[in-house]
């Protein structure tokens, strides 16, 4: 499985929405 070709971008964001998450989170 090669996730490269559609990876990068939809991964970053996720990444981000994962921190904003957290960050949200730890604030509670």
């Amino acid at each position: 499985m090669n996730f490269n070709h559609i990876g990068p971008p939809f991964f970053s964001l996720y990444l981000a929405l994962l921190l904003l998450l957290s960050t949200s989170l730890k604030k509670k």
